[in-house]
């Protein structure tokens, strides 16, 4: 998972690649919902589940920098998931939760089942999309399973402009291996069309692999469970439980300072 939110700076800025050390998070209920008979993929191929949804969004609303505090605060955005070809549907998600196998049902504190922009847009740190940019070669542990998409570029379009500022900046989360995250570019959209789609870009910063956030921001480590929409041809949202992730640290932390 890779999702920008924006942050106000209560110190000075931050230098691109600042860790953040801490986060506070406030948790609001909501409706549980259970579904059931939904078939499984690759680990869990060849039976079907039921999955019950626990209602809960968990957001941040603080962060700890080495250079001082923050105010976390999301804002609303349109976002644009570019796909090649685009007419490729696979979507992943990920929730945080528990497995009784006994009964094979899936126990997950989230809101849920969430569609894929809202898994992207949603401040919620017990859900969200991942393997963004595996396009192929998917694999846990060296076993291959079927987590790729063919997402190749994300646009988070706010809903109102913000202007460049030493005391604003974006943050980026991800849950990734304790041995490092992936890499990724990331630019400011500095103006779009009438419908809302990019025209111009300030410049790209590229992020290498395995050289930020390298230390988690939940110790323990919680579980989580990879789902997709394998079993629907790829269309849908995603609900097919396909693989389990017992040893990815959850929101280790980069923090992108634009000036």
């Amino acid at each position: 998972m890779i999702a920008p939110f924006l942050c106000f700076n209560s110190a000075q800025a931050q230098i691109i690649g600042q860790d953040i050390t801490s986060i506070t998070t406030d948790t609001a209920s909501f409706p549980n919902i259970s579904i059931t008979n939904i078939a499984g993929d690759s680990e869990f191929a060849g039976n079907t589940f039921t999955l019950n949804f626990g209602g809960q969004i968990q957001s941040i609303t603080g962060l700890t920098t080495t250079g001082g505090s923050t105010t976390f605060r999301s804002i609303p955005a349109f976002v644009q998931i570019r796909r090649n070809p685009s007419t490729d549907d696979r979507k992943l998600a990920y929730y945080q939760g528990s497995f009784d196998s006994s009964s094979n049902t899936f126990n997950f504190l989230s809101l849920g089942p969430l569609p894929e922009k809202t898994l992207f847009s949603i401040n919620n740190i017990l859900a969200g999309p991942d393997n963004v940019f595996t396009n192929t070669g998917a694999n846990l542990g060296g076993t291959p399973y079927n987590g790729n998409a063919s997402i190749e570029r994300l646009d988070f379009v706010l809903v109102k402009p913000v202007k460049a500022s030493n005391k604003i900046r974006f943050t980026v989360f991800e849950r990734g291996l304790p041995t490092g995250h992936d890499g990724f570019g990331i630019a400011a959209i500095t103006s779009v069309d009438k419908h809302g789609n990019p025209t111009s870009y300030g410049p790209i910063y590229v992020i290498a692999a395995s050289t930020w956030g390298k230390t988690p921001l939940q110790d323990p480590i919680p579980q989580y469970y990879f789902l997709n929409n394998a079993a629907k041809n790829n269309s849908g949202i995603p609900i097919n439980p396909a693989t389990n992730y017992s040893t990815q640290p959850s929101f280790r932390r980069y923090s992108d300072s634009h000036r």
